[in-house]
Parts: structure tokens; C-alpha cells; sequence
């Protein structure tokens, strides 16, 4: 498991480590074993998600990051695997859910927003025998919905790359809570690091200036069915000023010009409106960012304020970890996070659950 990892920082919990290495080596091999054209699933998605995961799979260290993520997230958790409710949010093809199946955890469920993902990872899960227990189709309203109706509360919760999709994670984060038990925990990364100067400019580059376009066109379609007297000059304008809305909030936007002749309401409230390099953009329908630079500290902090225990954790290096590894840790996470990849907001529950 170390050399997994080369040097990035793992839990103490030895046993823990141990086993999740074991099902780590087992799952590869079953989903190799599978191939590319085993489970059923979207085309689409198999040639753009799935072939990627496979040609990862080629290395030992290909399920690096779902092995990573349940040992952190199951770490703090003092019951055995086999009693532990765990949560795949925002699980894409849902192999933290697979992995969380191979290693012998009781109950996984699988939540997501896309129905193809779900059907991917569903189909995949059969192919290869670790279906999960529950999948759960929505947001985390319809998550707590589901969970409750079943009486569940999660142990643990693990997303990856999900954080900075999410619309309001105010919301998110304070909704929490619901879902865990009394000693819950989450474990939460994003590769969407706005201190990693290398993160910042491959996203802007490949993420933020190809959805530019594609939303404004979204934008310019609310705006002219909300303002149908609007001047081409002003619908551009209102295009402009609405990057970091959604379609209800642009709507408010048009009606309030209409009235005043003034644009407001042009940035969101609280984490929805941070925009530090001014390039951030959401699509105005879903309300799905595209790569949304978050301060993890500041996530950190609405996380804490619900009562859990909460710290940032800079991200490791994988093919070059055995150099950069110590440097990222011996820095510290403030400074770490400027050569982390990635960053993790890991929170252990202390609440009492009512």
C-alpha cells in the first residue's frame, strides 16, 4: 500500500490498509477481466470515460484514488467493514463503490445525477458481481429522501471531482449532516485547486474557455424569451453579466433591467459567487459548473460549522510521488497545496444525530 502510494500521507490504520490493498489487486483484475465491451453502457460514455479507466487499470496503481479515498474516509469508523453504510457520491462509473464491495462493506450506495452513469456503473457492477445495494438517482435532497425512507445513515461519504460541480455547495455541505451517523465521516477531494498554478491554467484552457461560448448561447436564449422588447446591444450585455447564474436567477436579472434599466444580481451569494481569476462558468440549465475554483478552506469552514471535525489535506503525486511527495507534506497543507494536484476536505461527524 505504501509504495501504492509513494510517500503521500495514508491513515495509521494498518489492518485497514491492508485489507483495502488486497481488494484493491482482486477488483483490478476483475474489471480487467471484463474488458471494454463487457458491460453494457453508452457508447459515448465508454469511449470517453471508461476506455480512460481501463488503460489506467494496465498500471498496479491504476485504482489509486478510490483505494486513497476509503482509507481515509473508513479510517475513523469503529465498526467492522461488514456493519458500515457507505455513500459513492457523485459516483460516475462507481468504482469507489466497487472498491467499497470488494473490501467487504455492508451496504454501498450509489448516488448520481447523470442516469447514464448510473446505468454504466450499475451494468458494470453486475458484469463483474459487486453490485451495490441501492442506487439512487438526483441531488443530495433526493439522496436524503431516499435514505431516509430506508432508514439508512451513511458512515462514510467519498466523492472525487465532484465538489466543484456543485452548484450551491453551501446547501451541499450543510445537508450533510442528515445523511451520516453520530461518527460519520467524509472524505471529499477536488483536482480543481486554485493554489496549483498548473491545476489553474489546464482547466481554464480545456474547461473554462470551451464552455464559455457553448453557455452564453444558453444565456442569450433565457434572456431574449424573458425580455422579448431587449435591443441586441442590451440581451449582449445581460449575456455578459450573467456567467455565474442559472436560469431562474437570469430570469430575475431581465426583470429587474426591464424595470430599472440597471444590471444587478450579477454575482451569486457566498461560495456561489467566488470568482477568483474571473473566468469561472456554469451552464445555466443544470446548473453544473464547469470546474468551479473553490477555496477549500472556506468549504472547510461551512463544514465545520454543522459539527464536523474538519481539515484540508493537500493532494499526492502519482508516477513522480516518490519525489515530490515529501516536499508536498513537509510544507505543510497551506503550502503544500501549491504542489498538491489536488486538494481533500476530510470531516469526522461530532454531532449528536436526533
Amino acid at each position: 500500500m505504501d509504495s501504492m502510494f509513494a510517500n503521500a500521507k495514508l491513515p495509521p490504520n494498518r489492518e485497514l490498509l491492508r485489507v483495502l490493498d488486497a481488494a484493491t489487486s482482486r477488483l483490478r483484475h476483475r474489471i480487467l477481466k471484463a474488458g471494454l465491451n463487457g458491460p453494457a453502457m453508452d457508447p459515448v460514455y465508454r469511449d470517453r470515460f471508461y476506455a480512460s479507466k481501463l488503460r489506467g487499470l494496465n498500471s498496479a496503481s491504476g485504482l489509486r484514488n478510490s483505494c486513497y479515498h476509503l482509507a481515509w474516509s473508513l479510517a475513523a469508523i469503529r465498526k467492522p467493514l461488514q456493519q458500515i453504510v457507505f455513500v459513492d457520491h457523485g459516483g460516475g462509473l462507481g468504482f469507489n463503490g466497487l472498491l467499497a464491495k470488494e473490501a467487504g462493506v455492508g451496504i454501498v450506495i450509489y448516488n448520481d445525477i447523470d442516469p447514464k452513469f448510473l446505468d454504466g456503473a450499475r451494468n458494470l457492477a453486475r458484469h463483474v458481481g459487486l453490485e451495490s445495494d441501492h442506487y439512487v438517482l438526483g441531488d443530495i435532497d433526493v439522496l436524503k429522501k431516499e435514505m431516509k425512507a430506508r432508514a439508512l445513515l451513511a458512515d462514510a461519504l467519498v466523492s472525487y471531482d465532484v465538489l466543484e460541480h456543485i452548484y450551491d455547495n453551501e446547501s451541499f455541505l450543510t445537508s450533510l449532516p442528515q445523511l451520516l451517523g453520530k461518527t460519520g465521516s467524509v472524505f471529499m477531494s477536488s483536482s480543481a485547486n486554485l493554489f496549483n498554478a498548473y491545476i489553474v491554467a489546464n482547466i481554464m484552457l480545456t474547461k473554462h474557455i470551451p464552455a464559455v461560448r457553448e453557455y452564453a448561447i444558453k444565456r442569450r436564449v433565457i434572456i431574449q424569451d424573458a425580455g422579448s422588447k431587449l435591443t441586441n446591444a442590451e440581451v449582449e450585455r445581460l449575456v455578459r453579466a450573467s456567467r455565474l447564474l442559472v436560469r431562474s436567477q437570469i430570469q430575475s436579472m431581465v426583470e429587474m433591467y426591464l424595470k430599472t434599466g440597471r444590471i444587478t444580481n450579477r454575482r451569486p451569494p457566498g461560495m456561489n459567487g467566488f470568482d477568483p481569476f474571473r473566468t469561472n462558468v456554469v451552464d445555466p440549465e443544470s446548473g453544473w459548473w464547469q470546474e468551479h475554483f473553490l477555496n477549500p478552506f472556506e468549504l472547510a469552514r461551512v463544514l465545520s460549522s454543522t459539527g464536523f471535525r474538519v481539515r484540508v489535506m493537500p493532494g499526492y503525486y502519482g508516477s513522480k510521488g516518490a519525489f515530490l511527495n515529501p516536499f508536498v507534506r513537509f510544507l505543510g497543507c497551506r503550502l503544500g497545496l501549491f504542489l498538491g494536484q489536488f486538494y481533500s476536505i476530510y470531516g469526522i461527524n461530532t454531532r449528536d444525530v436526533t
